[in-house]
């Protein structure tokens, strides 16, 4: 997970509201997640994953995490009860994780008792993936925040059967698309909001997707590397940070190849 996503999320709600003794966090990622020890600490978040992982021995978290998570790797997983999960104010779980204490929490027959829901990457998350943790654990009358990019890498769908039924599409995209107090550029500013501001990329690379999948909207922050400049092609005048150059082959396609 971004953490700056998550930790402007957060700050965000606390600067609108102070958190109450009754309000629980839970952030859900599509993947297992990489977030530093420091962030963890500060906001006393508890990291929970599982041992679905093919060898022993092989972390699955780096080391740094494991004071705030329950475990790093199928040796030294520990399970964690719904009492337990539900005593936490922060919980970062992956999406399908979330469904273990969905699934406990029913049959415990608790309330859905989550206050804000946080999904990042919401746009690489196939809809029923997103869909445990709102089904499962989001109270009916918490928040849920979707963040991430439909124009990036969607839901990564094999089976062209599935992809006919729409789970090319994620849940993101979809209400993008459906509902246009969720449009990403004209929908209602109280519901969708768009990070316009890149503090990654060299303004050479951005001008291109701003162009072609963002009309324009992006604004290039990042400092200039002093190795955009370097001409790597010889070419006897400045160089830039981004490059086309032909060449001349065969696309070949190997026999094993699914795609």
């Amino acid at each position: 997970m971004d953490e700056e996503t998550f930790a402007a999320a957060l700050g965000t709600q606390f600067s609108i509201q102070p958190m109450k003794v009754r309000e629980h966090f839970l952030a859900c990622h599509t993947s297992l997640l990489q977030i530093s020890p420091t962030f963890l600490q500060a906001h006393a978040v508890s990291m929970l994953g599982d041992s679905s992982i093919p060898l022993a021995g092989v972390p699955t978290k780096p080391e740094s995490v494991a004071p705030f998570s329950n475990g790093t790797n199928r040796d030294d997983f520990e399970e964690v009860t719904i009492q337990e999960f539900m005593s936490y104010n922060i919980t970062i779980t992956t999406l399908a994780h979330s469904s273990v204490y969905a699934t406990r929490l029913k049959a415990e027959k608790y309330e859905r008792y989550i206050t804000h829901l946080f999904i990042d990457e919401a746009a690489q998350g196939n809809e029923p993936q997103c869909l445990i943790p709102i089904c499962g654990l989001l109270s009916s009358k918490g928040s849920l925040i979707l963040a991430g990019d439909p124009l990036q890498l969607g839901p990564v769908i094999i089976s062209h059967s599935a992809r006919s039924y729409g789970l090319g599409v994620s849940l993101m995209e979809r209400l993008q698309k459906t509902f246009p107090m969720y449009h990403p550029e004209d929908g209602d500013p109280n519901y969708t909001v768009m990070l316009r501001n890149n503090f990654r990329s060299n303004p050479d690379i951005l001008r291109i997707p701003n162009a072609l999948f963002y009309n324009e909207q992006l604004n290039a922050k990042a400092a200039i590397d002093p190795i955009s400049n370097t001409d790597i092609l010889h070419e006897g005048h400045p160089s830039r940070a981004i490059a086309f150059h032909g060449i001349l082959s065969r696309e070949e396609k190997s026999s094993a190849s699914t795609r």
